[in-house]
């Protein structure tokens, strides 16, 4: 469903939809634990904030942060396990 949504969300040229769809289908990916796919799309939601002039220190930008680092700690983790 959210493939469809994010399908017309850039058909409409709605960039602001987009940008949440991407937000949800990271959060998604986070919790199903494919956490490059996560990263990726988190990437892609900050850069797309910032150029909406967001600032860094927004809320939202905070919050996505500390995913990405919860992210890096895992995979962290994981990749040097033996």
């Amino acid at each position: 469903m959210l493939h469809i949504a994010l399908k017309l969300a850039q058909e409409q040229q709605n960039y602001d939809g987009v940008t949440y769809i991407y937000d949800l289908l990271a959060n998604l990916a986070d919790e199903q634990g494919e956490y490059e796919k996560a990263e990726k799309l988190f990437v892609s939601v900050m850069q797309r904030l910032l150029s909406m002039g967001v600032s860094k220190t927004d809320n939202k930008m905070i919050h996505i942060s500390l995913k990405l680092a919860n992210i890096y700690k895992i995979q962290k983790d994981t990749r040097y396990m033996p």
